[in-house]
């Protein structure tokens, strides 16, 4: 009964009300097997057999990609090998790389040895090894290093494989670059083990390479610096490196992400000249750059640079950049800090608020503690949580006050509550975590649930608590898949009846196969081309979150600068959810500079809050469902900080 309720489940949420919408019956069964993470292969082997079109049987290799089911493994191979084009080849090799198959990696490379596959192909190949395993991959690999048409393709996945590599190896790749390194380059020595004998070296490649791998080589050098200390620069690589600083600490530079990486650096290099030029880019235009300067202004210059972080303290509206500078000024005058946090934590919005309370954390006063438990009283989740936050940061939480948000009605409070005492190794009654797993079934308290699981395998418990107990509890079929682990038992569940639901108006169509949205937000507005090719049922539920206002005063509730913005959690804490999941639809395309991305807490459990790619990150691909990219006014995007709001979606095209 459940299958059939399950079966028609889908056939409904796939039906459309205009005919030139409608799927047809191939289109419904394959959704249906995929959605269902259908392990029949049997049914599967059905649908091929009545695949007339290359297309059908791509549909059908991306189908099975997306259920990671590792029995479909005999199907992905029957794809991949009689495959006729490079489309089917490349689709059914993601198909392989998403199966946790003990095969799938063996024959991925097997086919890399292959002269009748084409460069394009193998390029794809090596990518979608990074997906499929590390334990023969690493080493072949390196046979790739030096060709010309797949060298770029293997650093990259060995940069995402992040094993550890000999120095030899860096020190060939350094040795080979005549004046310069190619961001793959980079991007692999940015995530190695670089020997002490390699800093020199690095330093003298970045003046020629390509401004992605600048930012990379600064990034390792601020890593080692940072670790090693100023030994590691003699006085050639230390008037290099100067100079470099120099020249790219420019105010009309327009690449903030080098910027950004320059500013960093250039406490390692102390120097009046260029603290000069740090100061004057607390002017610039993108918030993410004069926040990094005042930071570096902090390790350069310390309580010297306090009355100049007051002014500008005092000059700027309540804004998360203005809780940043009471953060800085924390660490260097923790009085005058306190007194001006505690005078401004009446204003501004949640973010604000939140941010100084962070800061209150940085001038670890007595005072600041005082504080910040009045604030853990408080019947608001957002600055409770933010409150506890800060109290582990000082390394102040006690017992009791992660007991005041266990018994918080709040989602967000009780998943960080269980957060601490999972890190602190503490342990909680049996019978506690099992009412807190019954009393917490919504789909925005999955985490909620994880976290228990792992504290029940981190710890012996009495029998009172098994699979059976939680079983009927559970919200998501990945819970069902960690009871083996948990409770050594052998039993399956019927898991099938908690599948993550997707049932939508049938008056939600798509307006084209790529529909445009138009993002209005606080900082101004930005076009996004939905790829309904890619992830249809992803797609389809942004757009019907969008038309019924759902994201509209919802704010952007994480920055990281050069890495992603992320918006769309009604909380505003990064536990909500739009009140139901919906499945991933992992794809072959890349997440690269503007891609829009969907997160998650594991497979299949997306909703509304999505990520927005400052920079390209290899190591997302295959791993999170892409459905966009950025198509126009990317530099709104780069603008946005923490506490920035979503105004509208609209769909314009």
């Amino acid at each position: 009964m459940r299958y059939q309720q399950l079966f028609l489940l889908l056939i409904l949420s796939l039906t459309f009300c205009t005919t030139q919408n409608q799927q047809t019956n191939f289109d419904v069964q394959l959704k249906t097997l995929e959605i269902s993470r259908s392990s029949d292969v049997e049914h599967w082997q059905k649908l091929i057999t009545n695949a007339n079109s290359e297309e059908a049987r791509i549909k059908i290799a991306m189908a099975i990609a997306r259920t990671k089911e590792d029995s479909l493994f005999p199907i992905a191979k029957e794809l991949f090998i009689g495959a006729s084009s490079d489309s089917l080849k490349i689709a059914a090799a993601f198909a392989l790389s998403q199966l946790n198959h003990t095969h799938s990696e063996q024959l991925l490379i097997s086919s890399l040895q292959d002269d009748k596959i084409s460069p394009r192909v193998k390029n794809y190949l090596i990518r979608f090894l990074a997906n499929c395993g590390q334990q023969h991959a690493w080493n072949f690999l390196q046979e790739f290093i030096n060709d010309d048409l797949l060298k770029d393709a293997a650093l990259t996945t060995l940069g995402v494989l992040n094993r550890k590599v000999h120095s030899r190896q860096t020190l060939n790749i350094i040795d080979s670059a005549k004046s310069s390194l190619s961001t793959a380059e980079a991007y692999y020595l940015y995530n190695s083990n670089l020997p002490d004998g390699a800093f020199p070296s690095l330093i003298r490649l970045i003046k020629n390479s390509d401004p992605e791998a600048q930012i990379f080589l600064l990034k390792k050098l601020r890593k080692l610096l940072a670790k090693k200390q100023s030994h590691l620069l003699d006085s050639l690589s230390s008037n290099i490196l100067y100079s470099f600083l120099q020249r790219n600490l420019n105010s009309t530079n327009s690449n903030w992400r080098l910027l950004l990486s320059a500013i960093y650096m250039t406490p390692m290099v102390k120097d009046s000249v260029l603290q000069e030029q740090v100061k004057q880019l607390t002017e610039y235009p993108i918030g993410h750059v004069r926040i990094a300067a005042y930071q570096a202004l902090v390790e350069m210059a310390g309580k010297k640079i306090s009355p100049f972080l007051v002014n500008q303290f005092g000059k700027l509206p309540a804004t998360y950049e203005k809780a940043a500078i009471a953060g800085f000024l924390a660490q260097v005058d923790p009085n005058t800090a306190y007194l001006l946090i505690n005078n401004a934590l009446d204003k501004g919005n949640p973010y604000f608020k939140r941010t100084l309370l962070y800061a209150l954390a940085k001038t670890k006063l007595k005072l600041s503690n005082r504080l910040l438990r009045e604030f853990l009283k408080l019947n608001d989740p957002f600055l409770s949580n933010g409150a506890f936050s800060a109290l582990a940061e000082l390394n102040s939480v006690q017992t009791k006050d992660a007991n005041l948000l266990l018994n918080s009605k709040y989602v967000s409070n009780v998943g960080t509550a269980l957060d601490w005492y999972l890190q602190k190794k503490k342990k909680l009654p049996d019978l506690e975590l099992l009412n807190l797993f019954k009393k917490f079934r919504g789909m925005d308290a999955l985490e909620i649930q994880m976290s228990i699981c792992q504290m029940f395998k981190n710890f012996e418990y009495s029998s009172v608590v098994n699979a059976d107990s939680l079983a009927k509890y559970a919200v998501h079929p990945v819970l069902f898949k960690k009871f083996p682990e948990i409770f050594e038992t052998k039993q399956e569940y019927d898991w099938v009846s908690y599948l993550p639901s997707f049932l939508l108006p049938d008056s939600l169509y798509f307006p084209s196969s790529a529909p445009v949205v138009e993002v209005e937000t606080t900082k101004g507005r930005f076009s996004i081309r939905l790829e309904a090719d890619l992830a249809p049922l992803t797609v389809k539920n942004f757009l019907h979150l969008a038309q019924n206002g759902f994201y509209n005063g919802l704010y952007f509730h994480r920055v990281v600068p050069d890495f992603v913005i992320q918006g769309g959690d009604p909380t505003g804490t990064g536990w909500g959810t739009s009140g139901y999941l919906i499945p991933s639809e992992h794809s072959p395309r890349s997440f690269e500079r503007g891609a829009v991305g969907i997160a998650t807490a594991g497979f299949d459990t997306g909703s509304s809050q999505f990520f927005i790619c400052h920079s390209e990150q290899p190591h997302l691909n295959g791993n999170y469902t892409r459905f966009g990219k950025v198509i126009k006014n990317m530099n709104v995007v780069d603008q946005i900080e923490v506490g920035d709001q979503i105004l509208s979606i609209k769909i314009v095209e």
